[in-house]
Formats: C-alpha cells, structure tokens, sequence
C-alpha cells in the first residue's frame, strides 16, 4: 500500500496514511523488502481549543502591556491637567517599580517564568533610564529624576538577584532572544 498525497510507502494493510488520512492506493512500494513500522491511528484534528491550556499565556506580558498602557493614560491625563512633570519623574517610576517588584516575585515563585522575567527587568530598566536622562538633560542634574533612578535601580538588583540564582537559564533566554 502507498500514499500517492504523502507519497510515502506503507504497510500491506494500512488502508488511511496516518500522516494525511488520505486513502492508500493499492500499489507497489517504491523500496523493496523494508521492513514498516505500525502506524498510529489516524483521528480526526482535535479543534484549537484542545491544546490551548489556561496557563500558557504568560503573566509577564499581560502585565508588561497593562504598564504600558497604563503609562500612556497617565501622561495623556497629566498633560491635559498640567502635573505631567509629577507624572514623569514620579508617578511612572513607583508603577515601574512596582511592577519590577512583582516580576522579581512571580519569577522566584514561579521555575517557568524566572528565566523570562530578566527581559522585562531590561525593558523597565530602560524605561527607568529614558525617564531619568531626560530628568537629568531638562534639569542639568539629577534634580527630578530621583525616583526614575531609583527604580532603574531596583529593576537592575532584581536582575541581579535572579541571575545569580539561575544564571544557566537566563543566559540562554537572553541569548535565544538576542541572537547571540
């Protein structure tokens, strides 16, 4: 028997190629006295659904996005009223910090998540660090960009912390992420 969709060669009484459920031909195999491996049943496709588990969506990136957009209504909101100073340089570095703070948590609780928290250590870090070389170029100081510098800070040691608890597997996330 032969699967002329796959075209592959099957066993003498396979009757439905197990890789397409395609209907097997009755014809000569193209390699001669092989020995076949059983074939699994075939089944019908299970729907999407079957495969997606409630928990593979990771937490990391719903939170990542809830700071993001929560970032933007606040300096939106801070523009219109006039504090967007005391939204930049305070208000944006504690929600920063607080979320540094959760990732540092869920990624000690949580073996699947503590290699994947140290990207968005990095990001929060960045942002910290945006926030804090704008503060320093308007002010010609540090002057407002005490609390940006601090939770730049706390994004960086709790970096640190993970990475000398699982250095092996955040250095490979870091490496599949950045290609190096």
């Amino acid at each position: 028997m032969r699967c002329t969709e796959c075209n592959v060669d099957l066993g003498e009484n396979v009757t439905v190629c197990p890789l397409c459920g395609a209907k097997a031909a009755d014809e000569k195999p193209l390699i001669e006295n092989m020995k076949v491996a059983e074939y699994p049943e075939y089944g019908e496709l299970r729907p999407l659904k079957y495969y997606i588990q409630k928990n593979d969506v990771y937490f990391g990136k719903w939170l990542m996005l809830g700071v993001v957009i929560l970032s933007a209504v606040i300096l939106a909101v801070s523009k219109i009223f006039d504090f967007f100073n005391t939204a930049l340089y305070t208000v944006l570095p504690v929600i920063f910090a607080v979320a540094a703070i959760v990732y540092l948590v869920t990624s000690l609780t949580d073996k699947k998540r503590h290699a994947r928290g140290a990207i968005y250590f990095i990001m929060l870090a960045l942002f910290d660090g945006i926030i804090t070389l704008a503060g320093y170029i308007t002010t010609n100081a540090i002057g407002q960009a005490y609390f940006a510098l601090g939770s730049a800070v706390i994004a960086l040691l709790s970096l640190m912390m993970l990475s000398t608890k699982y250095p092996k597997e955040i250095d490979n996330e870091l490496a599949g992420r950045f290609h190096r």
